[in-house]
């Protein structure tokens, strides 16, 4: 599936190739993370590295599903908890239905990646 892109925005875009080969534009702040969390049973659908003078202010988004989406959300946030590196502030889930959103300070951005790229290796192992 590929990333959905929304213009409403004034940061730069990336053009990045997924693991099936496909090419998506996402934004520059999130073109590590989007890559590293599509993997077979785990598809984004739409992303934002964090924009200012929006309700989340500041803070980046990821959609995501797939039949490795709920299995991904837990082991993240336990990385996310268990990690030596320091947060400047929380992770937020949201779910609907089949479908999760996780929403960070975009300051702790790279701290986030390395937490998602761990959570992606446990996941497929555990399949």
């Amino acid at each position: 599936m590929a990333e959905i892109v929304i213009r409403h925005r004034k940061h730069s875009s990336a053009r990045v190739k997924l693991r099936n080969g496909s090419l998506v534009e996402v934004d520059s702040g999130v073109r590590e993370l989007i890559p590293a969390m599509n993997v077979p049973g785990l598809q984004t659908f739409a992303s934002c590295q964090g924009r200012n003078g929006s309700e989340w202010d500041g803070y980046g988004y990821v959609l995501f599903s797939g039949s490795l989406a709920k299995p991904f959300m837990h082991a993240i946030l336990r990385r996310w908890l268990k990690t030596s590196l320091m947060p400047l502030d929380g992770l937020a889930f949201e779910n609907y239905g089949k479908t999760f959103v996780i929403r960070w300070n975009r300051r702790d951005y790279k701290k986030l990646l390395h937490c998602a790229r761990g959570a992606v290796r446990e996941v497929r192992k555990q399949r």
